[in-house]
């Protein structure tokens, strides 16, 4: 049952959702420092420009909170009713 009525999607199946778009995720270790950061972002490539939205989860299942959904969206460009978020 998709939502709101279901369960939100998790964070694989947000990487999935957004990759039919286009939206490629990247995970990198960064070192700074003598420290190693591990950076995960979703890159969006539109109109000539390259957009990114920083995110940070330990685990892949982990469900969405609708801000959270909202706030990938709006720095990604999205339209938010692709995961059942209608703003209105």
């Amino acid at each position: 049952m998709a939502y709101p009525w279901g369960p939100w999607p998790s964070w694989s199946e947000m990487i999935h959702t957004l990759g039919t778009l286009g939206v490629l995720f990247k995970a990198e270790e960064i070192k700074i420092s003598n420290r190693t950061i591990k950076a995960q972002y979703f890159e969006h490539k539109m109109d000539g420009r390259v957009i990114r939205c920083e995110v940070s989860f330990a685990d892949e299942n982990e469900r969405l909170t609708p801000n959270m959904i909202r706030y990938v969206c709006n720095r990604l460009e999205i339209n938010p009713r692709l995961f059942g978020l209608q703003l209105g």
